[in-house]
């Protein structure tokens, strides 16, 4: 009997040990997953984190064409409303036929690139399929604003066109007045015609020369800085269109306190003389050209206004005058030499100063060009 009693309670407690080993056990693998579903938790948390913060646009869907993923850049670039998009069909969050083709593409196995006008934006789509042991379980689409670069090729495209207009123009006129020298056709007009062509020459360089410098502008290269007198640099400059002015009949006077900038010299001297030369170009004969320095009105700014009693600008071409080749006057701009470039040029360099530059004009009275820039610590 007490054998008996022996061996249940050694049984007993050899089961008690197994049971209490197996709980251990259990519970370590309850610690595990718990501690894998924490990292888990953890992963999807980053990966949320990192595609909410994207820019571009991310969309995950199903082989059925439901959305499993969108971020937020993605829903804005479409101009989607902001909301929970998963399990909806795609089609409810676009109806933009590139999208719909890009992403039939990839659900077919098929990697497909396009772009698409989205609303004001210019967007590359980028779609690919996803496999999980040679099973297509879906498709990723990759959205990125191209906006930017859109408008640069553009400009880049319309500057290549005028240019090419622009040269035409004086290069058909040299070669139509030698023409007529070389087969005697000029008679009494030869020098005339030489001094067309000597001219027309002349306006041909100058347009070279501000391409070339608006073509380097447009490269950004790094502009060494350092404290200027932008008093200095706007009399330095009068002195020189000195001549120029008196040859029109024009006088020129600085007004203002003495102002400091942080910026590059020699580009300033650029900057003035383009916005000086123009105030003369198009002055009334008699008229004054007035360059005045001031603080700024926002701290830490200085401004410079280059004042002119010219013809003046119609408030319709306040912005466009900074275009390139634009020209208020073409037939103006023609006898004076301009060459459509000079504002152009003018707010490129006020822009690499991190400045601005605005207009004020009444047609008849004449205009102001006032420049904002950082002032010298």
């Amino acid at each position: 009997m007490k054998k008996r009693i022996f061996h249940k309670l050694a049984f007993l407690g050899a089961s008690a040990v197994a049971i209490t080993v197996l709980l251990g056990k259990i519970q370590g693998q309850q610690r595990m997953i718990r501690r894998q579903m924490e990292e888990l938790a953890d992963d999807r948390g980053t990966i949320k984190a990192i595609t909410g913060n994207m820019r571009e646009g991310l969309i995950m869907v199903s082989p059925r064409g439901t959305i499993l993923s969108v971020n937020s850049s993605a829903i804005a670039l479409l101009g989607a409303a902001p909301g929970d998009w998963a399990g909806r069909d795609i089609g409810e969050l676009s109806q933009l036929p590139e999208l719909s083709a890009a992403l039939s593409s990839a659900l077919e196995g098929r990697a497909a690139s396009l772009t698409a006008w989205c609303g004001q934006l210019f967007c590359r789509l980028f779609a690919n399929p996803v496999y999980q042991e040679r099973e297509l379980t879906g498709a990723i689409l990759l959205i990125l604003d191209d906006t930017e670069r859109e408008k640069s090729e553009k400009l880049r495209r319309d500057f290549s066109a005028n240019v090419s207009h622009e040269l035409r123009t004086p290069l058909t006129s040299i070669s139509g007045f030698a023409e007529m020298i070389e087969t005697g056709m000029a008679g009494e007009n030869t020098r005339d015609f030489a001094g067309r062509i000597t001219r027309e020459s002349a306006r041909l360089l100058t347009l070279i020369d501000d391409i070339i410098r608006l073509s380097r502008l447009d490269e950004h290269a790094p502009t060494p800085m350092g404290r200027v007198s932008l008093t200095a640099v706007c009399r330095e400059v009068l002195t020189n269109l000195s001549l120029v002015a008196h040859r029109r009949g024009v006088t020129m006077k600085l007004q203002g306190p003495e102002v400091w900038v942080r910026g590059n010299a020699r580009m300033l001297e650029e900057l003035m003389t383009n916005l000086c030369e123009n105030a003369i170009k198009y002055n009334r004969e008699e008229g004054s050209v007035v360059v005045e320095t001031a603080a700024g009105s926002v701290p830490g700014t200085v401004t410079v206004t280059v004042r002119d009693t010219g013809i003046g600008i119609p408030a319709a071409s306040f912005q466009r005058v900074f275009e390139r080749f634009y020209r208020v006057d073409k037939s103006r701009s023609k006898q004076t030499g301009g060459t459509g470039l000079g504002l152009s040029i003018a707010k490129h360099l006020v822009e690499c100063h991190q400045g601005s530059i605005s207009l004020e004009s009444t047609l008849g009275e004449g205009s102001a060009f006032t420049v904002t820039l950082p002032e010298a610590g």
